[in-house]
């Protein structure tokens, strides 16, 4: 049977608490990564949306190349959930939300520092991430998603100064770069 390549987007979801700082500065690094690939990236929040992007933010983010000078924030809704092929949070609380949302998710949710670490070097297939990571990400161990370490957890930079956005846009690019690559790479051609 010949296989019809699939045209249809990967999409990306990235989650915080509002909306405000961290998913939308996540979602901007990564659309500037992906260029033209076949990713598509949202973000969401927990909280009423509707919001701007503290004008901190807004110049930190413009200070690295970023426009979010008209990011509102948007809350998440479940069918968000259900039709993103993978679920990136900034902590693992957003992330145990998320579950406890739509049980279902569970393989395809990760706190953004855990993907990173988790996907490259994986064998994965050029199309069908979300298929693909059903299969080969249930097994792993709920306790990922308990405790207090906080090392897969991005600081909300909310209220904070220039130079606390500045530490959490670095750490996302890191982050959220790496993951870029890995989901733009054709596995098939390495």
């Amino acid at each position: 049977m010949t296989r019809v390549p699939s045209h249809d987007p990967t999409r990306v979801l990235f989650v915080c608490t509002a909306n405000q700082c961290r998913s939308s500065l996540a979602e901007a690094i990564a659309r500037r990564a992906a260029g033209g690939s076949a990713l598509e990236f949202s973000s969401a929040g927990f909280l009423s949306g509707g919001l701007p992007v503290p004008p901190r933010g807004v110049r930190v983010a413009a200070a690295r190349g970023l426009d979010l000078s008209t990011h509102l924030s948007r809350q998440i809704r479940l069918s968000d959930v259900e039709a993103a092929d993978v679920i990136l949070t900034m902590t693992r609380a957003h992330s145990r939300e998320i579950v406890a949302l739509d049980p279902e998710a569970w393989p395809r949710v990760f706190t953004v520092k855990q993907f990173a670490r988790w996907l490259p070097g994986r064998e994965r297939p050029a199309e069908g991430l979300r298929n693909w990571l059903n299969a080969e990400a249930r097994d792993r161990s709920r306790s990922e998603l308990f405790g207090a370490v906080r090392d897969d957890d991005v600081v909300d930079p909310v209220n904070s100064s220039a130079r606390v956005w500045r530490r959490v846009a670095v750490e996302l690019e890191d982050s959220v770069e790496a993951i870029t690559r890995a989901l733009t790479v054709n596995p098939s051609t390495g």
